[in-house]
């Protein structure tokens, strides 16, 4: 079979397994999501292939199996995650539309990103660092993975919304960046939870504010964005689920059902957790919401900024 994308990582050619085999491939950045994921097809004689492909997903042949209410089998599912959204507007002749041609299943999870800066950086939370970026305009660095990624959509969120001169500077990935800020070459940086807390726990780096609309629980101490004065600034990542938008609600629903249910496990959720990641469920219909309203936010910030993709 083919490599299945999971952001830029490729995974190794796989084989469609018997359905008596327990399996599940793609989930965010590794199959670690579902860490209950053998223990939940162990009871459900589920076979789960996410396939991360939107463009093989949207031509593939539509199958279902079902069997006493339970799904025995179902290899069309797209693992969607906040890129999607943001390359709605970034990419508008890609070959697939996220809203036309899949219908939203469930939100798995969402991913807060971390404002960080070096600790020799004279800034101790948000409000001083806007305050720093006001007295040296055009001088503080924000370290981002690449255009139109989502770390530096928010450089340019805060940007507008602080009325700052602040320079988004590309790294070729958040490694890198990173690195930059903990040596105090870039001044500040978005990163993502599991991009940022470590660095943050380990006293290399100083977080400042949290993009989410509640504080997290591995870092309480951390204002939100909109605590800081900041409330339209405020945005997550994401991972979902969705599918072929022919699919028929039944489906979707059973579907839903499943997700929601192993999202509530409490071993899933306290390593969900640990990892940095919020999980959320709910109804296929507060989901297609959900994206609609990402969809929204993204756009105004790229048009805005007049982000171009890169080429």
């Amino acid at each position: 079979g083919p490599n299945t994308m999971v952001g830029d990582e490729a995974y190794p050619p796989y084989q469609r397994p018997p359905l008596s085999k327990a399996y599940l491939l793609g989930s965010f950045e590794r199959p670690r999501l579902f860490l209950k994921a053998n223990n939940y097809y162990a009871e459900t004689g589920c076979t789960l292939l996410l396939n991360t492909s939107a463009k093989a997903v949207h031509r593939a042949e539509q199958t279902v199996e079902l069997t006493d209410g339970r799904i025995l089998a179902y290899d069309k599912l797209l693992l969607t995650t906040g890129a999607y959204t943001i390359n709605h507007t970034l990419y508008p002749k890609a070959p697939y539309n996220l809203e036309k041609d899949f219908a939203p299943v469930s939100l798995l999870a969402s991913i807060s990103f971390l404002v960080i800066v070096p600790p020799s950086l004279p800034a101790k939370n948000l409000q001083e660092l806007i305050a720093l970026a006001k007295a040296k305009p055009g001088t503080l660095n924000c370290a981002h993975s690449g255009p139109g990624t989502t770390a530096h959509l928010g450089c340019e969120m805060l940007k507008s919304a602080a009325k700052i001169d602040i320079v988004p500077i590309p790294y070729k990935g958040t490694v890198p960046a990173i690195i930059d800020v903990v040596a105090g070459q870039a001044q500040l940086m978005f990163a993502v939870m599991q991009g940022g807390l470590p660095q943050g726990k380990a006293g290399k780096l100083r977080a400042v504010a949290i993009t989410g609309k509640k504080r997290h629980p591995s870092i309480p101490e951390v204002q939100t964005i909109s605590e800081a004065g900041y409330a339209g600034a405020d945005f997550v990542t994401w991972n979902g689920i969705h599918i072929p938008v022919k699919t028929p609600k039944a489906i979707v629903a059973k579907l839903n059902a499943e997700f929601d249910r192993i999202l509530k496990l409490p071993d899933v959720k306290d390593r969900m957790f640990d990892l940095g990641l919020d999980p959320v469920g709910g109804s296929a219909e507060s989901f297609g919401t959900f994206v609609k309203e990402d969809i929204a936010r993204w756009a105004k910030v790229i048009k805005e900024a007049n982000v171009k993709a890169e080429q």
